[in-house]
């Protein structure tokens, strides 16, 4: 089987979301690829947009992303208060609030970077274990070499996962001077569960990571423990890939029929004895029986993996 098209995005380069049923009882592992176009670039957003699902790759402007992704986040945020200008060596407040179809552990974090060079300047996370939350940052600029234009994220993950892995990013524009103007009143954060959003578990389809390993050995075969829910199609497969995470190509992957309703599995991941020495991730997808990448119901992924013999950083 081959990929006939370019696919835009991090995850676009998985050929095994297409399968249908039928190819799936004869499905092992088979090589992948796919073209990241740099020349796209995203539209901004006003300072205080909320997106909901989540976009792939880097802001190409300094106001960050639009226009959320189907299918990979179920989740919004939105900034409810951030300054206007910031100035270095000085703190300042940003002002956030979340939520997430499911309930499951997030971080919610706010980074500032430059837009051109990608430098990170500043920034800051906190950990909720809650489906809601609004949350109160107070950062603090370096005391030197802080350059316009800013690149602001404010972004929702899974816990412990970087940029990349977002469910769900918004941004604002503050520009610098050599004061704060007009800075947030700070507040103790607080998450909560909204009483409206309990029975989403059981409505809406998702799929979630729940344990892969910590480090992969060439030559073995690792299990991947996936919960899911199938409400959205008839017939789906669900499928897991281990992916390199700077050409975004596949290594190896396995898919299989999923059962409709809520289910927890154990997918088996081959790990090749070719494997390369490289930064890689892990990402699990449910598709519509048949269908292509863009229709999936729901994705998620985890950069919190290695390959044996290689170093993993947090982003």
């Amino acid at each position: 089987m081959q990929l006939h098209r370019t696919l835009i995005g991090l995850a676009a380069l998985v050929p095994f979301l297409a399968l249908t049923s039928a190819e799936v009882e004869q499905f092992e592992i088979f090589p992948g690829q796919a073209t990241w176009d740099s020349s796209i670039e995203l539209p901004g957003m006003s300072s205080k947009a909320a997106t909901r699902g989540r976009t792939d790759g880097e802001p190409t402007t300094a106001e960050g992303h639009c226009c959320g992704m189907k299918g990979l986040g179920g989740a919004t945020i939105e900034v409810m208060c951030h300054p206007e200008t910031v100035a270095m060596g000085k703190p300042f407040t940003v002002n956030v609030k979340y939520t997430s179809d499911i309930k499951r552990p997030v971080d919610v974090h706010v980074d500032v970077l430059n837009a051109h060079t990608k430098a990170f300047y500043a920034g800051k996370w906190e950990e909720f274990d809650t489906q809601a939350g609004e949350v109160s940052l107070t950062i603090q600029m370096p005391s030197w070499g802080v350059e316009e234009p800013f690149l602001w994220k404010v972004f929702l993950t899974p816990r412990g996962e970087p940029f990349p892995n977002m469910l769900a990013e918004t941004g604002f524009v503050a520009h610098l001077a050599d004061y704060v103007k007009n800075d947030c009143a700070p507040f103790k954060s607080y998450g909560f569960d909204p009483p409206e959003l309990a029975n989403n578990v059981k409505t809406v389809d998702f799929v979630a990571l729940q344990k892969v390993p910590a480090v992969l050995t060439p030559g073995s075969q690792a299990m991947v423990d996936v919960e899911y829910n199938l409400v959205g199609a008839a017939k789906a497969i669900l499928s897991v890939a281990l992916m390199r995470k700077g050409p975004n190509t596949i290594i190896s992957s396995f898919a299989d029929l999923a059962a409709p309703g809520q289910n927890k599995v154990s997918l088996p991941l081959p790990v090749p004895y070719d494997a390369p020495k490289e930064a890689v991730y892990i990402v699990v997808t449910l598709t519509p029986d048949g269908a292509s990448w863009e229709d999936r119901l729901a994705e998620d992924r985890t950069y919190r993996t290695k390959m044996a013999g290689t170093r993993m950083r947090r982003e």
